[in-house]
């Protein structure tokens, strides 16, 4: 079947269903204008009806109802009703007492005596507290001889304690700084570092110098102490340093206490 076939086929059946839909349309105007006539011989008001293109049925019509008015039954009045008589009042019938009926009894109360205080015998006065005896006295502590404070440490103490501190904090140029011309020569700074780097990164810097003890085997201008100072690692090192009048370093010697 070819295209030209089918495109006659498809015309006849548009023709058809336009010779349908204009047969209804035909039929749809023809009701709604005996519908029209209807009620203008009628005399009702007209109801515009709204004009449809193409529908398979027509619409219906709503068909407006009469008004109703409304009937008021007028109530007659009821005539009213006679006046009853009145009950009379009855008077009331005083009831006579039966002689089984008991007579009440009143007896007189009398008043009670009040109730005497019971001695508690059972409970028993309390004792007089004792009085503690007097301690002996103690006999007074004697006095403890201690020994008198040392002069000579008053005085070089604060700058041993300082000489120490800055060499467990790596400060090795203030200490330096205190060499006398023997102490210079015979140590010089990398082998101060070489002995104690070591030491302080294994015991930390001081905490406190907790004793200190004099040397007397050095000349007499001269002050030797050996000191034992306590480091925040929980170490003990002794320091044998020995100061001049002028409190330049002229020995320096430190070992770790066991």
């Amino acid at each position: 079947m070819n295209s030209a076939h089918l495109s006659n086929i498809l015309l006849a059946i548009l023709v058809v269903i336009i010779g349908v839909m204009s047969m209804l349309q035909v039929d749809h105007n023809a009701r709604t204008q005996r519908l029209l006539e209807e009620l203008v011989a009628a005399k009702r008001p007209m109801i515009a009806l709204p004009t449809a293109t193409v529908q398979p049925a027509p619409l219906p019509l709503p068909v407006p109802q009469p008004e109703q008015t409304e009937q008021v039954n007028a109530v007659e009045p009821t005539a009213k009703p006679a006046d009853e008589p009145k009950p009379k009042p009855v008077a009331p019938t005083k009831a006579k007492p039966t002689p089984d009926d008991p007579k009440p009894i009143t007896e007189e109360v009398k008043p009670q005596p009040k109730p005497k205080p019971v001695e508690n015998k059972s409970a028993t006065k309390p004792k007089p507290t004792p009085i503690p005896a007097k301690a002996d006295p103690q006999p007074e502590p004697k006095p403890v001889n201690l020994p008198p404070a040392d002069p000579i440490w008053q005085k070089v103490g604060p700058t041993m304690t300082a000489i120490i501190h800055q060499l467990l904090s790596g400060q090795y140029d203030p200490v330096l700084k205190r060499f006398d011309k023997a102490m210079a020569a015979a140590l010089s700074p990398d082998q101060l570092k070489s002995v104690v780097d070591p030491l302080r990164a294994r015991t930390g810097t001081l905490v406190e110098v907790v004793d200190h003890t004099r040397v007397t085997l050095v000349p007499a201008n001269q002050f030797a102490y050996k000191v034992h100072a306590n480091t925040v690692n929980g170490n003990t090192l002794i320091f044998t340093i020995t100061l001049d009048q002028a409190n330049r370093i002229s020995g320096l010697f430190v070992k770790e206490k066991k």
